[in-house]
């Protein structure tokens, strides 16, 4: 193997690393973005709604429907 075959080789091994780490980091902040938007989500179903106290809407129940 020659030197320029080998410094070649070195180089595109070094391209491929840093490739690499970029995809990871992408691919970590993806994942946490998600995490947030799921948890947020799962916070806001968990909210207990109020229920209405008062008027015809959602106070009376049709027992003959």
């Amino acid at each position: 193997m020659s030197i320029d075959t080998t410094a070649s080789a070195s180089a595109s091994a070094a391209q491929n690393s840093s490739a690499g780490s970029v995809q990871v980091s992408v691919l970590k902040k993806s994942v946490d973005l998600q995490a947030n938007a799921v948890l947020q989500l799962i916070q806001s179903a968990t909210q207990p709604s109020e229920l209405a106290s008062e008027g015809s809407v959602g106070t009376q129940v049709n027992t003959h429907a």
